[in-house]
């Protein structure tokens, strides 16, 4: 099978500073005479890489053996990518050798030495080095094949592993020799893959990687969505009230506003998430977590509402706590699900990392009744231990309005200032628009605001 490059010759450069990096290495090794077993295997490891590297390149050339012609561009680019970037295979090859480099690469006046000098790794160590490199090696024969999807899936697996392996590794040698590891300097230019980046890379996939198995809910990107819908000025009205004030103050910790079904209870519900975002966001101390209920997401049940609060509240948190760690560990190898118990354990320890903390749930009546009435009481269980405000909403089914009996209850309805502005912003868009007379707009302004009836 012809093979399918991975990249063109506007990339590549990573790939180029890569093989002479390995070029490097090879030539010092060799340069030694009497070089033990441990040299000659390290030596035989990194030449296997630098032939790979060398394919690779000649498919970067605008005239190379590979081209990109068929290939989807968008799953091309995402290719090029998962090898260049700095949790990809290019970026911890380059920091394992130029670990290796610093500490063999012979100082000015002192090249013809090198017979003399002190291998500065013992067989395990490079027992450990050559099993790093065997690890980048095998996804870059990976590169050399048309199956781009499956090169990005492999990176995007081993990535969290590979670099936590690698950063451990350079950890270890580090002990052992005389050198710091500070004086690795891998610029910005070439692989941006210096030590401290990498760990700071590392615990960023790993946090990914626990918030993604933990909830694949994204309810701000939804809640995106709705303020994007708002018409400008609307929804002030509930930010106004003296309920809401009275709320916010705490006064009275939970605010349950029942309506009609088309009241704008979800808009509102988006309105009020902003309004405590601008009021709270840079504020380390209070947390604000939010679902948006819908009976078409037949997987919201109890867990997966509280997961997503949960998520939320971590995503707030500047390091992910060990708890979310821990829950990963002791579920993620048994492809099981945290236990209602587990979550609410964790919810229960999350607000310890804040003062305050916000919870807001719109359309309660779209959930099941039943894991509605679990997912309310664990959220009460909450309130009743610690600073909790609770924001809900729904349509007037008796058994939500006798569940929130005890709380503060404001009526969601359209107001008649709200009908207007939006009426206003919809209106020129209409193509007949500029023949209305001003008497017309009114009288169509009038008539529906009269039908809406707080709808």
């Amino acid at each position: 099978m012809k093979n399918v490059p991975l990249v063109a010759s506007r990339r590549g450069s990573e790939c180029h500073a890569v093989l002479q990096l390995t070029a490097d290495v090879v030539s010092y090794i060799s340069s030694a005479k009497g070089a033990s077993k441990e040299w000659k295997r390290l030596r035989y490891e990194i030449l296997g890489c630098e032939l790979i590297l060398e394919k690779i390149e000649d498919d970067l050339e605008p005239d190379g053996a590979g081209s990109n012609e068929g290939k989807d561009d968008s799953e091309w680019r995402e290719g090029v990518d998962a090898l260049e970037g700095i949790g990809g295979p290019l970026g911890r090859l380059w920091t394992t050798l130029s670990f290796v480099k610093d500490k063999i690469e012979p100082k000015r006046g002192l090249r013809k030495a090198l017979s003399t000098l002190k291998w500065p790794f013992d067989a395990k160590e490079v027992d450990k080095i050559i099993a790093a490199i065997e690890r980048e090696k095998a996804l870059l024969n990976l590169a050399l094949t048309s199956d781009s999807r499956r090169l990005i899936q492999e990176v995007k697996d081993t990535s969290a592993e590979s670099s936590k392996q690698l950063r451990n590794l350079l950890k270890d040698l580090e002990a052992s020799s005389s050198k710091a590891l500070a004086s690795i300097q891998v610029s910005q230019a070439t692989l941006h893959a210096g030590i401290d980046k990498l760990r700071q890379h590392n615990d960023d996939l790993e946090r990914d990687v626990v918030l993604d198995w933990l909830s694949p809910s994204n309810y701000p990107s939804q809640h995106a969505d709705l303020l994007k819908r708002r018409q400008p000025g609307t929804g002030q009205w509930i930010l106004d009230s003296k309920d809401y004030e009275q709320w916010l103050a705490s006064k009275e910790p939970t605010l349950f506003c029942p309506g009609i079904p088309g009241a704008g209870k979800t808009i509102l519900t988006s309105i009020v998430i902003d309004d405590l975002n601008t009021k709270f966001g840079n504020e380390p101390g209070v947390g604000i977590a939010y679902v948006y209920c819908n009976f078409r997401r037949k997987e919201e049940d109890a867990d997966y509402l509280s997961l997503a609060l949960l998520k939320q509240l971590y995503q707030q948190q500047p390091y992910l706590p060990d708890d979310a760690y821990r829950l990963y560990r002791e579920y993620k190898p048994r492809q099981a699900q945290p236990t209602y118990l587990d979550i609410a354990q964790r919810l229960d320890s999350v607000m310890d990392l804040y003062s305050r903390v916000f919870i807001l749930v719109d359309a309660l009546d779209e959930a099941d009744s039943h894991q509605r009435a679990r997912f309310v009481r664990g959220i009460f269980a909450l309130q009743s231990k610690c600073m909790v405000n609770i924001f809900a909403t729904s349509r007037f089914i008796p058994e939500i309005i006798n569940e929130f009996s005890n709380a503060l209850s404001l009526e969601i309805r359209a107001s008649d200032k709200d009908i207007e502005k939006y009426i206003d912003g919809r209106m020129p868009e209409m193509p007949c628009f500029l023949d209305w007379s001003e008497r017309l707009q009114k009288e169509i302004k009038s008539k529906i605001m009269e039908a809406v009836d707080g709808m």
